[in-house]
């Protein structure tokens, strides 16, 4: 019974958390998706709102972190479920773009440029985190792919990265900061601010009688069970001396 009740405290608690937490993030949020040029965020500009669009992008596979849970015994495969991937958007007219079209130009494809005069990229201003690919094996192929318009919520703030993930981002940019870049949850909306009000109240409600149920009853809690009484069997003592008791 007692962890009943601790299991409703903390489902309250996490429930009211959770609303603060969308009542927060809503707060800069339109209703509706704002479009927003990632060339812009590029030249170093914040995004004046939370709720996103960003048109059509280069989605770089190849730095793509994704974050997967196993059973204790189980291997990586391919229906290992993903719970998110994290990877980074550039924009169309971005300056490795430019040079790589001016070198494929150049070499007739961008396939025959030489691996030593293929322009680096140093820094991104966007990581799109998503749950777009539920499994290992619809893992995309690791390269620079043309994306679709996408939309969601800026959520730099409210989530951050596991010290695993900070390390695998930062490998191939040693010399970004995480914290200048846009994260951006696709397909996350804002939530109505009734909605995020209820998940408070109704979570703190149902903390606050979790917390109340430890001290009403005052019986003994029925899933207790009656511990059964120990016999001991020991030999009573004769009123003339150590012996056997008599018998009556």
């Amino acid at each position: 019974m007692i962890y009943i009740k601790l299991f409703i405290v903390v489902i309250g608690a996490a429930m009211a958390a959770n609303g603060w937490e969308e009542l927060q993030l809503g707060e800069g949020a339109s209703a509706e998706a704002q479009l927003t040029e990632l060339a812009t965020l590029e030249s170093g500009q914040w995004p004046a709102d939370r709720h996103l669009q960003i048109g059509e992008h280069w989605r770089l596979y190849d730095q793509l972190v994704y974050s997967y849970e196993l059973k204790t015994g189980q291997e990586l495969n391919d229906s290992t479920r993903l719970t998110h991937v994290y990877y980074p958007v550039i924009s169309l007219d971005h300056g490795v773009i430019r040079e790589i079209g001016q070198l494929a130009e150049l070499y007739n494809g961008a396939e025959n440029i030489p691996d030593e005069q293929m322009p680096e990229l140093e820094k991104y201003a966007m990581l799109v985190k998503s749950e777009a690919f539920s499994t290992f094996g619809s893992l995309p192929e690791p390269t620079w792919q043309p994306g679709e318009p996408i939309h969601g919520m800026m959520v730099n703030g409210f989530d951050s990265f596991s010290s695993e993930e900070q390390q695998l981002l930062q490998e191939s940019f040693p010399n970004l900061i995480l914290g200048s870049v846009v994260i951006l949850e696709e397909g996350r909306t804002p939530t109505p601010v009734s909605t995020a009000y209820g998940l408070m109240g109704g979570g703190g409600l149902m903390a606050l009688a979790g917390v109340a149920s430890f001290f009403m009853g005052g019986g003994r809690d029925p899933s207790e069970s009656e511990p059964e009484p120990v016999q001991h069997e020991e030999p009573m003592e004769s009123p003339h001396g150590t012996g056997p008791a008599p018998i009556a």
